[in-house]
């Protein structure tokens, strides 16, 4: 009798589990979906802030440094943020960019700057890039 009732319980137990799981793989599912006005599913997206950024490329000519990234994509971005340092891993944030580049009109020749970007959205900032050493040479 006592195996029975041990069988039972485990039962109960494993049932309950399932359930729950299920349900928080519903509340999930639901979460991560965008609806459109009409109610339908437009788009699948945890929510997360936006990938790192890749491809991070600068150029000094005539007094100023045009830096460039790849944008990031299947993310509804907010804009990027710009970071610069006189040394690596010294950068601080110097400005906004709504598209996948920017210029820096605030060098001095004969300098080098270290330039970070990150993407951020309605969750928040995503990884800093790797710095990239520009000289204004």
């Amino acid at each position: 009798m006592q195996i029975g009732i041990a069988l039972g319980m485990v039962t109960v137990l494993i049932v309950t589990i399932f359930l729950a799981q299920k349900a928080v793989a519903s509340f999930i599912d639901i979460s991560a979906s965008s609806l459109n006005a009409a109610g339908i599913e437009t788009e699948r997206s945890f929510y997360m802030v936006p990938a790192k950024i890749t491809g991070l490329a600068g150029d000094y000519d005539k007094g100023v440094i045009d830096l460039y990234w790849k944008p990031i994509k299947k993310s509804k971005l907010n804009g990027y943020r710009i970071y610069r340092g006189d040394a690596k891993g010294m950068e601080v944030i110097i400005g906004s960019s709504a598209s996948s580049g920017f210029t820096d009109n605030d060098v001095k020749k004969g300098e080098t700057y270290y330039y970070r970007i990150s993407a951020v959205n309605d969750f928040g900032e995503g990884v800093l890039s790797n710095a990239m050493e520009v000289s204004a040479k």
